[in-house]
């Protein structure tokens, strides 16, 4: 099976990237702490490959900078549009 590629653009604790790296060894979890949605596009620029993205600011072009993204967790419980 082909490794999922995670994007945690939050800062998390060591122990918490290991209890989620820990959930399956298909995740490839990845961390780069990220203050605005133009950081969250450079970094996204570092990781083409990015599955699932966990974080807060999202820049506009999103599907363009992540054609393969299938998944988008936002750090929030409400949002609204």
């Amino acid at each position: 099976m082909e490794p999922i590629q995670v994007l945690c653009t939050m800062r998390f604790s060591d122990n918490l990237l290991a209890q989620l790296r820990a959930v399956s060894p298909r995740l490839r979890v990845e961390q780069e702490t990220c203050h605005n949605a133009a950081e969250v596009a450079a970094a996204l620029k570092n990781h083409p490959d990015v599955e699932v993205l966990y974080g807060l600011n999202m820049p506009d072009d999103l599907l363009s900078l992540a054609p393969g993204l299938r998944w988008v967790q936002l750090h929030l419980s409400l949002i609204h549009i």
